[in-house]
């Protein structure tokens, strides 16, 4: 081969790798898992990570290694646990930073399926309720929680917990609130006749109750998170298999942009930089599958899913369809489910848990990375680690 030619290979190849990484936050050892879904308070006291888990037995169901720990962010020292099962799939400190929720999903492996929304009265350090829910929000502007039970949505005020108004959804699986506080959004499942589908898109009016935008399609099934942008205009969709869809958010006929990564793996939205940047992060979540199998005495057999233990954030900029070349990775972010599902239908929940907060500054992210990590989120820099404790 000519020098020409070795030129010209060497170009094609350069042109053909992947980009490297501008910032990493390098692996450390820790003890146990990494967090499934972390949160810090809105003024920034507090941080909390929750971690997936086993049960002791099949009844009572009870937690072993899992559950929610609050640790006080700048000394670090644990403040709080509580142990659960399952995979947890949201943390969250309402805004004035006196409740704490979270939601726990579990499937066994056959027909069993409990979900948990648990609400935490802070000061008291114990649960003050919990519904049979797959996912809720706190209204960032108020004293209220929303709770996706099995056929709608309740807004609940916290001070009393009684019910304000309903929203009208049938199986609701993730919900956001604008910043605003006036607009909430929800996956969940969509109705034409008799027959439903859980590619649904809605938009509410949290004033009136009414759905003020409703879609369907645009591979919504495989949607299982949701962002809006800082000034409430935008709504932005993660998917399984590298997807995800910017939205108007008060819009029900606009197309949305789609953003394509190379990856199998589900993306999780958050907004960056004040608004400016769009990140979307890779989530390496190493779930459990199911199938039947009639020779084995139980029914069925489980098997392990396979995934990189690194997740990647990339940066988008307002109009790009391409990500700049501006790209983080975590490498020790991968994280384990136990919420089994069918080989066919792993588009579910806990594929795109919230494992990546912004603290209200914005200096600060909280990952599940290392455990639980929070980081300068301009340089990648690790301010602190959390273990839990017991």
């Amino acid at each position: 081969m000519n020098t020409f030619s070795s030129w010209l290979l060497l170009i094609g190849m350069l042109a053909e790798a992947p980009p490297k990484p501008v910032v990493t936050v390098p692996a450390i050892k820790h003890k146990g898992d990494n967090a499934a879904a972390v949160a810090i308070s809105a003024d920034g006291a507090l941080v909390a990570a929750a971690y997936g888990g086993p049960s002791t037995t099949r009844f009572p169901l009870e937690g072993t290694t899992g559950g929610v720990w609050v640790w006080d962010r700048k000394t670090g020292k644990p403040l709080y646990s509580l142990r659960d099962f399952g995979s947890i799939l949201r943390v969250e400190f309402s805004r004035d930073g006196r409740y704490l929720a979270y939601t726990r999903i579990y499937t066994p492996g056959d027909s069993i399926h409990t979900a948990r929304t648990a609400l935490i009265d802070w000061k008291a350090r114990k649960v003050v309720h919990h519904w049979e829910a797959d996912c809720f929000a706190f209204d960032p502007t108020g004293d209220r929680i929303l709770v996706g039970t099995s056929d709608h949505i309740r807004l609940i005020e916290l001070a009393t917990l009684k019910e304000q108004k309903t929203l009208g959804i049938s199986s609701p699986r993730c919900l956001a609130v604008s910043p605003d506080g006036k607009q909430v959004a929800a996956l969940g499942t969509f109705w034409q006749g008799r027959r439903g589908s859980p590619d649904g898109l809605y938009v509410f009016n949290l004033e009136t109750g009414k759905a003020i935008v409703t879609r369907h399609g645009e591979n919504l099934h495989k949607a299982q998170s949701l962002a809006f942008s800082p000034d409430g205009k935008e709504l932005v969709s993660g998917h399984d298999g590298g997807e995800a869809r910017r939205w108007p958010a008060s819009d029900a006929t606009a197309k949305p942009r789609l953003l394509t990564l190379d990856t199998p793996l589900a993306l999780f939205p958050l907004f960056l930089d004040g608004g400016k940047t769009l990140g979307l992060v890779t989530q390496p979540a190493n779930g459990l599958h199911w199938d039947y199998d009639r020779t084995d005495p139980s029914g069925f057999k489980v098997e392990k899913g396979k995934t990189p233990p690194w997740a990647d954030l990339h940066r988008f900029e307002p109009e790009a369809a391409e990500p700049r070349p501006v790209l983080w990775r975590f490498q020790d972010a991968g994280y384990r489910t136990f919420y089994a599902r069918f080989r066919t239908t792993r588009g579910t929940p806990e594929v795109n848990s919230r494992r990546y907060v912004l603290s209200s500054d914005g200096k600060t992210i909280v990952l599940g990375c290392n455990g639980c990590t929070l980081i300068d989120a301009r340089t990648g820099k690790i301010e602190i680690r959390l273990e839990p404790k017991d």
